[in-house]
C-alpha cells in the first residue's frame, strides 16, 4: 500500500453501490443502506455490487491501490427446499459477475475470501454472484494495517428454487404415486386411474401432469446444464448447491406418458428417463 501521509490509521466505511444504466457508480446514503440487494435473477443467477470507502481518520481518502479483501462470514438460506444440514452453508456463491460451474464434486464447496480489490479514489468494489436465492449473506471487508473490518448484509431474492415449496426431509425414495400423494395431499389433483380404459380422460396432449409434482423442465432448470441431456442454458445446478444430492441424484417429475410409466430427472445432468411408476425416486413439490 502506498502511503505518502506517514503512519495514519485507516477507516473502512460501508457503502451501498448502485450501478446506473450509464455505468457510473453512486453512493446510497452516508452510512450505506441496511441491506445490499442483489440484482433480479436472470439467466439463473443474481449479482450484488458491494463497496467500501477507505479513508484516514481525518477523512481524507487513501491513495489508490490500497487492497481490500472480502470474506463471506455466514449465510442464512431461507429456501424451504434447502437441505436442513445446508441451511447455513455458503454454497452457490462466486466472487465476480458470473457464476462458476457446479459439479457433483464441488457443489458443497464454500466460498473462499475474494481476490484483493484495489481502491480507486478511495473506493473498493467487489461483486458477489448467487445461484440459489432466498438468502441473506454477511460479508466482511478488511484492509491491511489493523483497520477495523466492515460488515455488510447482502440479500438475494427469489431464484430458481423459488418455484418449489417442499422437499421430503425423510429422504425416502418412493414410487411415482407415493410422490404424487406427497405433493398433492389435500390439493384435490386426481391421481391417474388404475384402469387403461379411464386413462385417456386424464391425458393432456398425450401426457398426464402430476399436480404439484414438478414438470421435467422445472427440474432441469435447477439441475446442471449438459449439452447432451439438458438444453436449458440458465440451468446452473441450484439443486446441487442446495444439498439435494444428499438425498439422491434421481427425482420424480409429474409427467406420466401412460398408465405404467413416468419420467424422472437426474439433477447432475438434467437427463430425463421414462421408467416404471413403481420405481423409487426422490421428490420435491411445486408451490
Amino acid at each position: 500500500m502506498r502511503n505518502s501521509r506517514g503512519l495514519k490509521c485507516l477507516i473502512l466505511l460501508a457503502m451501498g453501490i448502485l450501478l446506473l444504466s450509464c455505468g457510473s457508480v453512486g453512493e446510497l446514503g452516508e452510512d450505506g443502506p441496511a441491506y445490499i440487494e442483489g440484482s433480479p435473477f436472470a439467466n439463473g443467477y443474481s449479482t450484488a455490487v458491494i463497496g467500501v470507502k477507505v479513508t484516514y481518520l481525518d477523512g481524507t481518502l487513501v491513495d489508490d491501490d490500497t487492497e481490500v479483501t472480502w470474506t463471506v462470514e455466514w449465510a442464512e438460506n431461507n429456501s424451504p427446499v434447502m437441505h436442513n444440514d445446508w441451511k447455513e452453508m455458503r454454497t452457490g456463491l462466486t466472487w465476480g459477475s458470473s457464476p462458476a460451474p457446479v459439479t457433483s464434486a464441488n457443489c458443497a464447496d464454500e466460498l473462499p475470501p475474494s481476490p484483493p480489490s484495489m481502491t480507486t479514489n478511495g473506493v473498493a468494489i467487489v461483486r458477489l454472484t448467487d445461484i440459489i436465492g432466498e438468502r441473506e449473506i454477511s460479508v466482511k471487508a478488511t484492509a491491511p494495517g489493523g483497520v477495523k473490518p466492515v460488515y455488510q448484509i447482502v440479500r438475494f431474492g427469489d431464484g430458481p428454487l423459488a418455484k418449489f415449496s417442499k422437499i421430503d426431509v425423510t429422504a425416502t425414495a418412493e414410487s411415482w404415486k407415493e410422490a404424487y400423494r406427497f405433493c398433492n395431499d389435500g390439493d384435490h389433483y386426481p391421481l391417474p386411474p388404475d384402469d387403461p380404459e379411464s386413462w385417456s380422460s386424464f391425458l393432456d396432449a398425450g401426457v398426464y401432469r402430476g399436480g404439484r409434482l414438478p414438470g421435467k423442465e422445472e427440474l432441469k432448470a435447477v439441475s446442471r446444464h449438459d449439452p447432451d441431456h439438458n438444453p436449458i442454458i440458465s440451468a446452473r445446478g441450484a439443486a446441487l448447491t442446495a444439498g439435494w444430492l444428499e438425498f439422491g441424484d434421481y427425482w420424480w417429475s409429474g409427467v406420466a406418458s401412460n398408465l405404467n410409466e413416468a419420467f424422472d430427472v437426474q439433477i447432475t445432468s438434467g437427463r430425463d428417463t421414462a421408467l416404471s411408476v413403481s420405481t423409487n425416486r426422490f421428490k420435491a413439490c411445486l408451490r
